[in-house]
């Protein structure tokens, strides 16, 4: 299992639009499992509503946990994960 912490920087917070690009890319990657922490919640990074009912708001602080089928996969869409949320969120 690997994590990822990342701070929230679009002002907007994390709305439809977003959460539906983060569950777009949670999808590419079916054999790894991407849950988002967010102080006592957590959900599937999969589910656009699951991400959206977060109320992810500028400045939070998340957590991205990831596991899967080897540590070498695992590790491969972590830094695909980091990528994506340094152009994206």
């Amino acid at each position: 299992m690997e994590n990822l912490k990342h701070i929230i920087k679009s002002e907007n917070g994390v709305h439809a639009r977003p959460a539906g690009y983060l569950a777009e890319f949670a999808n590419r990657f079916s054999d790894v499992c991407i849950t988002i922490v967010a102080t006592d919640k957590q959900c599937d990074a999969r589910s656009i509503l699951s991400v959206m009912k977060l109320g992810l708001k500028q400045n939070d602080e998340v957590t991205f946990n990831l596991n899967g089928p080897s540590e070498d996969r695992v590790v491969e869409v972590k830094n695909a994960l980091s990528n994506f949320l340094a152009t994206n969120f």
